[in-house]
């Protein structure tokens, strides 16, 4: 008489005991598998109305450091990772499905606080699984589960092999992360818990998404979108907009073109910190990004959308008003959320199959600092000299801007000198010029740029020093009356 076919088995192991689990459990047998479940699971699928047999009597390990070792036993093991059919009496060797719903270890969460969420059993038989998704496919989604059944192929199967490694990659790398030390590890991985697809790069015919890394703030921003969403620049150039006044105490606005800062204010009250932020480049505001860190009156909101722009980003909104602003400008995205919440300390570049990570370590502003000349500036001077180091960080180097009474009245950056920035940023502030504080990226290596400062009534001169010529630079400002103060820090950005 010839045997019949055994019938196929499925571990299950679940941290959640929901009617989830019970659904895709009866789905399950009515695909005529057994069920093996671990102790929590066993009990609750029984109570539940689903024939399970419990993993626990077949590998008689019961309770064990307080439950820590359930599944780790080399009766499951053998018969998730054999090579081929089992000829013993291993009650599992028809094991087909392991589905497996970790322990839930919080993604920013603390290592101690945690340690019993730190799931050891349920990701080894994930593993365990993936490795031999010849014969045995891992999950750990019970939708998968549901497709597999359906319509499963070896294909398939991979697929659920390559993403169960991810995700064992990542829950790894999150605990990992929960342990507050320094990591002198030369390997690491980041935990990567969301692709955003954009609609394309920094060009049309460019691919472009976003992997959230961390708890980032911008990404929890709500967004309101009418016909598009926000695009690979937009996302960059907000985030440029959220820095410039990230430091402000009183009511601000940033502008942003294309990575910089065209205007930046701070004032008495939102609707002047605007007015004066504007003013700085109005032909370049056309189609920018505005920034705000207090809320708008409705009726401002409606004046402002007059105006032609890319990205409104404020700290909450009357979403009565979204449909209102529109009606005036149909291609409008408004993110709304507290710039508090985002990190300026850390950022990301890669290209070449690398990743260049840096970090802000000290992001402090000191105007305790070595003043060269004219130290009775320093006190007449010190709101626009703190305002313009928490902005001039913002812009690309090679940057020189100009501050008067907390308001970027002429910014030059991105130039190959920094005389030619500095250029720029006298010709675009005009009169304004006059009286106000400028600011500088680098050290000045020659006096050039002192020369022009004075000549355009320029008061006060910070830069970081460290150049060679920076007995010179001094020399010259004293011969010329202009107050110079040494910061001892570089704020370049590329």
């Amino acid at each position: 008489m010839k045997a019949s076919k055994r019938q196929p088995g499925t571990i299950i192991s679940s941290f959640k005991k929901d009617n989830e689990l019970v659904e895709i459990c009866k789905k399950i047998k009515k695909h005529g598998y057994e069920i093996f479940a671990s102790g929590g699971t066993y009990k609750y699928l029984s109570e539940n109305g689903v024939e399970a047999k419990d993993l626990t009597e077949i590998t008689n390990i019961h309770d064990v450091q307080d439950g820590r070792v359930k599944t780790l036993s080399p009766i499951i093991y053998e018969a998730i990772l054999r090579k081929g059919p089992l000829k013993n009496d291993n009650p599992l060797k028809s094991i087909e499905m392991v589905y497996v719903d970790l322990y839930p270890f919080p993604e920013f969460g603390n290592f101690d606080e945690n340690i019993e969420l730190i799931d050891i059993g349920g990701i080894t038989l994930l593993r365990a699984a993936a490795k031999n998704s010849k014969y045995v496919v891992p999950f750990i989604d019970a939708n998968d589960i549901s497709n597999y059944l359906d319509n499963g192929d070896e294909k398939f199967r991979k697929k659920m092999a390559k993403k169960v490694f991810s995700f064992t990659s990542f829950y790894d790398s999150i605990i990992a992360r929960s342990i507050d030390i320094e990591d002198e590890s030369d390997k690491r991985t980041f935990p990567v818990h969301d692709k955003i697809s954009l609609r394309y790069g920094e060009n049309p015919q460019d691919l472009g998404n976003i992997y959230k890394v961390g708890d980032s703030g911008l990404l929890d921003f709500e967004i309101f979108t009418n016909k598009k969403g926000l695009g690979f620049n937009n996302y960059y150039d907000t985030y440029i907009a959220m820095a410039a006044i990230s430091k402000s105490k009183g009511p601000a606005c940033s502008v942003v073109k294309h990575g910089n800062p065209i205007g930046v204010c701070e004032a008495v009250n939102i609707e002047t910190a605007f007015e004066n932020a504007i003013k700085t480049d109005e032909l370049s505001s056309f189609g920018g990004i505005f920034c705000f860190n207090r809320p708008l009156s409705n009726e401002f909101l409606m004046k402002l959308s007059e105006r032609f722009f890319e990205v409104l980003i404020l700290p909450e909104l009357d979403e009565e008003m979204v449909p209102k602003i529109f009606e005036k400008r149909k291609n409008l995205r408004i993110m709304v959320g507290d710039i508090k919440n985002v990190d300026f300390t850390r950022s990301f570049r890669g290209f070449d199959n690398m990743i260049l990570e840096n970090v802000i370590v000290d992001d402090k502003i000191n105007i305790d600092i070595k003043v060269q000349c004219k130290a009775e500036d320093k006190e007449r001077y010190g709101g626009d000299m703190v305002f313009g180091l928490n902005i001039i960080r913002t812009y690309t180097s090679n940057s020189m801007i100009l501050v008067k009474n907390k308001n970027v009245v002429g910014a030059g950056f991105g130039m190959p000198n920094r005389v030619e920035a500095l250029k720029r940023a006298i010709e675009q502030a005009g009169e304004n010029a006059k009286d106000s504080v400028l600011i500088s990226d680098g050290f000045l290596p020659f006096t050039d740029s002192v020369d022009l400062a004075a000549e355009a009534g320029i008061a006060l001169l910070l830069q970081p020093g460290g150049s060679l010529a920076d007995k010179k630079v001094i020399k010259r400002a004293i011969e010329l009356g202009i107050g110079m103060v040494f910061t001892g820090k570089r704020y370049f950005r590329h």
